[in-house]
């Protein structure tokens, strides 16, 4: 499981300026996918955010294709390696549950919140375990 992340605007989107830029966030299998959202950045949910299941392996479970999976709630994944949730915060976008985005993000130091739970489908060496994200950017505080 990886989760890719980048600051550059979709094809399709609008003339932005750098306070709004949109942010394309896709989970992937494989780093070297890269996949647009079709939904125009106006219409995003949690704009300026837009996180959606990429790629052929990792499943995000209740979520149609090429639509956003939830920000600020927990959401449940699936591959061949791993199943488990996810909950994603991202202070300066919309939330699924507004109330715990503003308690979480009240003292104004973080930017972001990533928490994986779950369990690993095969025996696999922590050292060989790899979670990150990748910025096109800094984020804007």
């Amino acid at each position: 499981f990886n989760a890719v992340s980048s600051l550059s605007p979709p094809p399709n989107a609008t003339a932005s300026t750098e306070e709004n830029l949109p942010i394309m966030t896709a989970f992937s299998s494989n780093f070297t996918e890269s996949e647009f959202p079709t939904m125009k950045p106006e219409n995003w949910p949690h704009k300026p955010v837009f996180v959606q299941e990429v790629g052929s392996d990792t499943k995000v479970l209740a979520v149609d294709n090429d639509q956003p999976v939830p920000v600020g709630v927990p959401f449940e994944i699936d591959s061949s390696l791993f199943k488990g949730k996810i909950l994603l915060r991202f202070r300066n976008a919309n939330s699924d549950d507004p109330e715990s985005h503003s308690k979480y993000f009240k003292d104004g130091k973080q930017l972001t919140q990533t928490v994986i739970q779950g369990r690993f489908k095969q025996s696999i060496k922590m050292s060989e375990v790899y979670v990150g994200s990748l910025f096109a950017q800094p984020l804007a505080a």
